[in-house]
């Protein structure tokens, strides 16, 4: 995974479990989208509840000139997290912990960082920003607050999301979970995009 390639994996990475403890309902842009959604209230209050889970997958980042991917772990109880990222290529780990008031991030070279502000580490660490707030939302297959635009399915489940910049696509969901969580998922703002394909959700029941 090259340099620039890596920074965008691990931010993502990272952020979608610091910010994962936070609990959120979508707003809703307009009338027209409710009525796209039938089922989906359902879902969503069942997902922003979800305080105890696992993610097992793989990401593959590129900025538009570099690109690669890696192994992306996390654990999340309430607001403590445990995330680590591999790239097998170059045999680098990295490894994040707290919770929403202090984080430590492990395996850069320039030795461990720490600090109260997620965003602001990862800022100086890989110096990327991305909508950090909202990634949570997204992975999950929730909509971040605030106006967005979407596509929902006949099951009520997003197949599109859109919210700034950004523009999230679900390819595929776990349906035996209770409740279904995403298991393909793309993001893409101009020349950045994210691919993250889940093998393994683990939810507490």
């Amino acid at each position: 995974m090259s340099g620039s390639a890596l920074r965008a994996a691990l931010f993502m990475a990272i952020y979608a479990i610091g910010l994962a403890g936070c609990q959120s309902l979508p707003t809703r842009s307009d009338a027209k989208d409710a009525l796209h959604r039938p089922a989906n209230d359902g879902r969503l209050l069942a997902t922003s509840a979800l305080t105890a889970w696992a993610m097992h997958g793989r990401i593959a980042v590129s900025d538009g000139k570099d690109g690669g991917s890696g192994r992306l772990d996390w654990r999340q109880n309430g607001e403590h997290f445990d995330v680590q990222l591999s790239a097998p290529v170059t045999r680098r780990s990295w490894r994040l912990r707290g919770d929403a008031h202090w984080v430590l991030l492990e395996g850069l070279e320039e030795g461990p960082l720490e600090g109260p502000d997620a965003e602001q580490l990862l800022r100086q660490a890989v110096g990327w920003d991305l909508p950090i707030r909202f990634l949570v939302d997204w992975m999950r297959g929730l909509q971040a607050p605030g106006r967005f635009d979407g596509v929902w399915d006949e099951r009520g489940f997003p197949t599109r999301i859109q919210q700034g910049e950004w523009v999230i696509e679900y390819r595929d969901w776990f349906d035996e979970l209770t409740p279904p969580l995403p298991r393909k998922i793309f993001a893409q703002s101009g020349e950045h995009r994210v691919r993250l394909v889940v093998e393994r959700w683990d939810v507490a029941p």
